[in-house]
C-alpha cells in the first residue's frame, strides 16, 4: 500500500492530489502507483486544508469519494483540452472512472433480498 512520503508531497498550501504525490500524464505516475494513492487517499486521513479545497470528509466515506472523483472531473474539463494534454486527460479520466466503481463496490448501499 502506499504510504505519504513526507519528501514527495507539495507544501501545505498544495492541492490535495499534489500532496500525497499524485502526477499524471507521460511524465506522471503509472497506473499501479496512481491507484495506490487514490485507494490511500479515499481510506486513510490525507492532509487537507478545509478552508482551501472544501471538506473532503472523513476516510471511506461517500463525501470522500465524492470530492475525489469531483476533482478529477474538474482537472480533465480545466486542464485537458490541451493536445499536449492528451496522456493526462486519459489518466484522469481513467482515475475518476476508477473511484466511481469502487464506490459502486465499496459503498453503495446494498439491495435488500427480503
Amino acid at each position: 500500500m502506499a504510504e505519504l512520503d513526507r519528501r514527495s508531497i507539495g507544501s501545505n498550501e498544495s492541492p490535495v492530489l499534489r500532496r500525497v504525490g499524485y502526477r499524471v500524464g507521460a511524465a506522471g505516475l503509472r497506473w499501479l502507483d496512481r491507484k495506490a494513492l487514490i485507494d490511500l487517499i479515499l481510506n486513510h486521513e490525507v492532509p487537507v486544508l478545509k478552508h482551501w479545497s472544501g471538506d473532503w470528509g472523513q476516510p471511506a466515506t461517500r463525501q470522500r469519494y465524492v470530492m475525489l472523483y469531483k476533482t478529477l472531473k474538474l482537472y480533465a474539463g480545466r486542464f485537458g483540452g490541451k493536445p499536449e494534454m492528451a496522456h493526462a486527460l486519459a489518466n484522469w479520466l481513467h482515475d475518476a472512472d476508477y473511484v466511481r466503481q469502487s464506490y459502486s463496490v465499496n459503498l453503495q448501499p446494498k439491495a435488500s433480498t427480503t
